[in-house]
């Protein structure tokens, strides 16, 4: 009977896959709107990641401790779902929020499938304190690798917003001086601390958000989006005038700005 059950949960969950496969290659050829993307995906990935928990809740109540904790670790594998250039500017708050989000889902689904692993294996070797000790070692190792990633994250929303803000300072200073005097030979020392203020900038967008592994995490934005962002900023720092073409460019150091508010946090 348990070994019926089995086959019958390992068919769900192959099903599962297929069809999280199929929606992404559906999504790619879909003439959506980014932001209408970014939403799918990110709800395709919460589906998936709650079709292997439940699976994995399910196979541990018939007491296939194992088995419980490998669907979790397919849980924790929807964290490498994660879209590589799918997000631009308009879409920065959802990747932010999703990225937190599934990170530290990742994080405590590999912990409890590592207890589970090793309280099923070795379930007859073990004595009630030991399965305590281990689950307590892990549940808060697990607790300390969420609580480093989310800091992580705060403390670079906050650098990010202080230099969009300080770059957004020295922009409007330097068209002040360039409306009063075109000519000025301040506009070349004006013109430099934008431009490094824009290097910073660059550098923080391109930063991950929860981990520096580059495998395991996205940046802020993507390589392709920061290097526009950067080039119409220059450019606009050259001819830094409202009529100029990329003065548009400071709505969307302001979208950048707000999308971060919610990850504020001046003490982390």
């Amino acid at each position: 009977m348990a070994g019926i059950e089995f086959n019958q949960l390992a068919t769900l969950a192959v099903a599962a896959v297929s069809l999280a496969t199929s929606a992404f290659r559906t999504l790619n050829s879909m003439p959506v709107t980014t932001g209408g993307k970014a939403r799918f995906r990110t709800a395709l990935r919460l589906l998936v990641l709650v079709t292997f928990l439940s699976l994995s809740i399910t196979v541990a109540i018939f007491d296939h401790l194992v088995w419980a904790g490998g669907f979790l670790v397919l849980a924790a594998g929807v964290r490498l779902a994660s879209p590589r250039q799918k997000w631009d500017i308009s879409t920065l708050k959802l990747h932010i929020t999703s990225e937190v989000a599934f990170h530290s889902s990742s994080l405590i689904t590999l912990a409890a499938a590592v207890d589970l692993m090793a309280l099923g294996h070795y379930k007859n070797d073990l004595a009630t304190g030991q399965r305590i000790t281990i689950t307590v070692t892990l549940a808060l190792a697990a607790f300390v690798a969420v609580n480093k990633s989310t800091t992580r994250t705060r403390k670079l929303c906050t650098t990010l917003t202080d230099r969009v803000s300080s770059l957004m300072q020295h922009m409007e200073a330097l068209e002040e001086l360039h409306e009063l005097n075109p000519a000025s030979d301040k506009l070349p020392d004006k013109r430099r601390e934008c431009r490094d203020k824009l290097d910073a900038l660059e550098r923080a967008l391109s930063t991950r958000l929860n981990t520096g592994y580059r495998f395991w995490g996205t940046p802020v934005l993507p390589a392709a989006v920061v290097e526009e962002l950067y080039s119409r900023t220059y450019d606009y720092i050259l001819t830094p005038k409202r009529c100029a073409p990329d003065f548009d460019v400071q709505m969307d150091l302001i979208s950048i700005r707000d999308a971060l508010k919610g990850q504020i946090d001046v003490v982390a």
